[in-house]
């Protein structure tokens, strides 16, 4: 029995080595000198003969790296536990504390440093010839043991350690010798981080200096049964067959030795763009926090929470982006064929590999721009002192911008010396009276803001120095994002866009809109239905909006955060769906659920909307208004599927003129100039557009359509808009907003389509085309895209 043990299961010849089967680690393999012949470029055997050498190579080679880690650690907490020393004098009884806790970590590192040092002995003691079988079985018993001990060293997370023992510090929040050890905490964790980015890329070399023959995948072509050595990268083959062998039909193939090496660089690019974004953000999270210490006299708990938010923003990126860089280099013999066959379907692909790239470079780009996203909530709870942080965070754009200056100095250095310099001051003004010490601070106060404002521009202009300009005329690129929970119908803007008003369900919101960042200040709740349609003066400061409750309501601003209705217009039977404005203001005209299209006229005495006139003409829901520019024709859409064309009298009388059927109905209907409109029909790939026939006196359909997706339409509520300066018009339909261009009465050209995640999605332009504001449910979120084409407003 024992010598069919100690043979080989294929040959069944007497047993000279083991194979470590990497895809079943708790296992292994006997193989004779026929199995050894037929695998000898498999890195994972090793011969009965050398078997001592091997263990004591493989314990030496872990235990190397298993002490540099736990030494790492321990280096690390003696760094931090002289640093907390320093502040020992200041603060004993806290400081205690503190570095009980680091003892007791670093007994417990110091414990598992010796138990993989200790069992290193008894292995040692270990003699006398090994047979092939013990040989197997202790190999599985080393790996098994040194991964157990790799994992109890894991689980010790000194990052979050680190953050427990940053949060303690900065609770004490007293004297300068706090910046001073913060300063030092913060070399520190730079050391760490280099050295694990360092041993990152040692590992991806030892990785790369292991493969000295043609690499060997232990993977069989289904059809051969032969080992599969080469891959056919071609975009059109399908997956299946991608993986071949020798005997295979001949194909434009690539080597497996070809495929590690376009793997390893695909990875290697995508650590690059991962690092980059790392130390970026390393800057980033570095500088802001030394500029929030600067605050810690005014609502100190509240900015050491958000510091605490970010030290925890900074620990989750550097456990995201080395978890993810960690991930990479995998060693292609522990894959399976369908992990195999996914990296060939990828490599068969090179255009999308560089899209992918570049795709991952903008977003970690977009994340970097969007940083003050992270703690906005909390900076917009400080209200007072809200400037203040923001100036202060700008003036980090604006120095870190800055760069290439010869006057550039790092923050480091400017905290050194702004220290140095408030100490001279210090001196220097001792003789002076307490009085004038005062005024002399305040004096120097007011300079130093007034310095900061000068040198700040916005944080708009930075951001968009960051994203690269696009050559097109309309180019709309995600700029800014802000949670929204409820629901929202419809979006407006005033006239010099710094005004954003939101239909939020029952309620109306009001946002400062600073250049594609918004602050909410203040929520109108008079509406006892959904919101569906907002318009916003282009005069005053007043909007209006139309309701599920019936009723239109006109608002107007009675102080710098607040609004006030002072009309709700009443008649409609139904929703109000649509609502549009004539140029001078003075009238509104509104469409309904209840069919009706109803004309208020504002009286003049009391200056008040009064409904003067009802058009009874549709059959079904109004759900579309549109003026021509002169304000002589008005066109409705309806569920009914019919188009009204309305002619406009003196005084402002409206009277039907045309009535055009259509097979189905549409959301939208737009005046695209003087004499011609679009309509979009539902579940239709073309955008139909109407022509005014003078010497029919009628409006035609145009023989030139603009071809869209066809898609089922969805609400009614992110109505058309021609963009007056960029000369162009905008059509939402399903999940896709075109952009188009009119070159003459015939020819129409779609200047960019934006996709969004779904249909379910309202907004609005600003009113000079810069900005597209869009609500989306499904990640309940505003979402601003900018305007980066050579159309964009110069700065």
């Amino acid at each position: 029995m024992s010598k069919t043990l100690d043979r080989c299961q294929y040959h069944q010849k007497v047993g000279i080595a083991v194979e470590w089967l990497t895809r079943d680690e708790n296992n292994y393999s006997i193989l004779c000198e026929n199995c050894l012949a037929e695998r000898a470029n498999n890195k994972h055997i090793y011969l009965l003969k050398d078997a001592e050498l091997i263990l004591q190579q493989f314990r030496l080679e872990f235990l190397y790296r298993f002490e540099e880690e736990q030494k790492g650690k321990i280096n690390f907490l003696k760094n931090m536990q002289i640093i907390v020393q320093k502040l020992q004098n200041h603060f004993s009884q806290t400081l205690d504390q503190i570095n009980n806790k680091i003892n007791e970590r670093m007994e417990f590192n110091t414990m598992i440093f010796n138990q993989g040092g200790m069992q290193n002995e008894k292995n040692e003691n270990l003699s006398g010839k090994l047979n092939i079988k013990n040989f197997g079985e202790q190999l599985i018993e080393e790996i098994t043991r040194c991964k157990r001990m790799k994992k109890i060293g894991g689980e010790q997370n000194i990052i979050e350690f680190q953050n427990q023992i940053q949060h303690d510090i900065l609770r004490l929040q007293q004297g300068d010798i706090l910046y001073e050890c913060f300063e030092l905490m913060i070399q520190v964790d730079e050391k760490r981080i280099v050295k694990l980015m360092e041993n990152n890329q040692m590992n991806v070399e030892y990785q790369q200096g292991n493969i000295q023959r043609t690499p060997k995948l232990d993977l069989i072509c289904k059809e051969h049964d032969k080992e599969i050595i080469i891959f056919d990268l071609s975009e059109q083959q399908q997956r299946e067959y991608r993986a071949r062998c020798v005997e295979c039909d001949p194909c434009i193939f690539t080597s497996l030795t070809k495929c590690q090496n376009l793997w390893r660089n695909y990875e290697r690019q995508q650590s690059e763009i991962l690092t980059q974004y790392y130390q970026s953000r390393k800057s980033q999270i570095w500088i802001i926090t030394q500029q929030l210490f600067q605050l810690k006299n005014s609502f100190i708990e509240k900015i050491n929470s958000i510091i605490i938010q970010l030290n925890g923003v900074m620990v989750q990126t550097e456990q995201d982006i080395l978890k993810i860089i960690g991930s990479m280099n995998k060693d292609w013999n522990t894959m399976t064929l369908n992990e195999v066959l996914d990296i060939a379907d990828i490599l068969s692909k090179p255009e999308q590999m560089k899209q992918c790239l570049k795709e991952m470079e903008i977003k970690y780009k977009m994340k970097n721009l969007n940083i003050d996203c992270i703690f906005q909530n909390s900076i917009e709870e400080l209200q007072e002192i809200n400037n203040q942080i923001a100036q202060l965070n700008l003036c980090f754009i604006h120095e870190q911008g800055g760069n290439n200056n010869n006057d550039y100095q790092s923050p480091k250095y400017n905290y050194r010396s702004r220290q140095n310099s408030e100490k001279k001051k210090q001196r220097s003004n001792s003789t002076l009276s307490e009085n004038f010490q005062v005024q002399l601070k305040d004096q120097i106060q007011d300079q130093k803001f007034k310095k900061i404002n000068n040198k700040i521009k916005s944080l708009e202009e930075w951001r968009i120095q960051q994203l690269k300009w696009s050559d097109k005329y309309i180019d709309y690129q995600l700029f800014f994002t802000k949670k929204q929970a409820e629901w929202c119908n419809a979006i407006a803007f005033n006239k010099q866009g710094n005004i954003m008003i939101a239909g939020c369900i029952f309620s109306i919101k009001v946002f400062d809109f600073l250049k594609g960042r918004i602050v909410q200040t203040y929520q109108a709740k008079q509406h006892s239905g959904d919101i569906n349609c907002l318009l916003f003066s282009k005069q005053i400061n007043q909007f209006i909006s139309g309701s599920d409750d019936r009723t239109i309501r006109i608002w107007n601003q009675i102080d710098q955060n607040e609004w006030k209705c002072i009309q709700v217009l009443q008649g409609h039977e139904d929703w109000v769906l649509c609502l549009i404005q004539t140029e001078d203001e003075q009238t509104i005209l509104s469409g309904s659920r209840d069919k009706s299209i109803k004309k208020w006229i504002k009286n003049q005495l009391n200056q008040t909307f009064e409904c003067t006139q009802t058009l009874h003409v549709h059959t079904d829901a109004v759900l579309g208004l549109s003026l021509n520019k002169s304000e002589s024709f008005m066109v409705s859409c309806s569920y009914d599927k019919s188009i009204i064309i309305w002619e406009i009298q003196e005084s402002f009388q409206i009277e039907k003129k045309q009535i055009i059927q259509n097979e189905t109905y549409a959301n939208r209907v737009l005046f695209i100039n003087e004499t011609q409109f679009l309509f979009q029909p539902n579940n239709n790939e073309n955008v139909h557009i109407f022509k005014y026939n003078s010497q029919l006196q009628q409006f035609q359909a145009s023989k030139h359509n603009i071809q869209q997706v066809q898609a089922d339409d969805d609400y009614q509520y992110f109505p058309s808009k021609f963009l007056t300066k960029q000369e162009c018009f905008a059509n939402i339909h399903n999940k896709y907003l075109y952009i188009t261009k009119q070159i003459n009465e015939e020819e129409y050209e779609i200047l960019q389509i934006i996709e969004f995640e779904d249909y379910r999605k309202f907004g609005s332009f600003t009113e000079d085309g810069e900005y597209l504001v869009t609500w989306h449910y499904s990640s309940c979120e505003f979402q601003i895209r900018k305007n980066v084409g050579t159309s964009r407003i110069s700065w």
